[in-house]
């Protein structure tokens, strides 16, 4: 067993994990509650404003997620990590535009090439049909 799998299976480091959780349980619950004491008017307004902020960020700026987070909503590092587990990485990266999947998808392919890699090992990374047209 190596070091990092020492440490993962570590009793200190599952009590670790388990406080996160635990955290980020809290704090999960405390945005339910904070957004359930809300009036509807309110929610829609807050509902907007984030809204706004997400289309300048994604859309416009095709911003990173550190850009959307930093820049356009204006939280810290802090925010990473909370927003993340919130799904907001997941639909970060879930918002592509054929433009931006294709250059990804040819700077890998240059990468593949550079470093002897099969295409047939790029099959997960990104979507298949872009890989064969390259």
């Amino acid at each position: 067993m190596n070091e990092y799998s020492k440490l993962v299976n570590s009793p200190e480091w599952q009590e670790m994990q388990e406080n996160a959780d635990k955290a980020q349980k809290a704090f999960e619950a405390e945005c339910d509650q904070a957004w359930n004491s809300l009036d509807q008017e309110t929610k829609l307004k807050l509902f907007c404003a984030v809204c706004t902020r997400l289309y300048k960020g994604e859309l416009e700026d095709k911003g990173s997620y550190r850009h959307v987070l930093y820049e356009v909503f204006g939280f810290g590092p802090e925010a990473y990590g909370t927003a993340q587990a919130a799904g907001f990485l997941a639909l970060h990266n879930a918002i592509i535009d054929e433009d931006q999947e294709l250059a990804t998808a040819k700077k890998l392919a240059e990468l593949a090439k550079e470093y002897n890699i099969p295409k047939e090992k790029l099959e997960g990374l990104l979507d298949w049909n872009l890989v064969n047209l390259l």
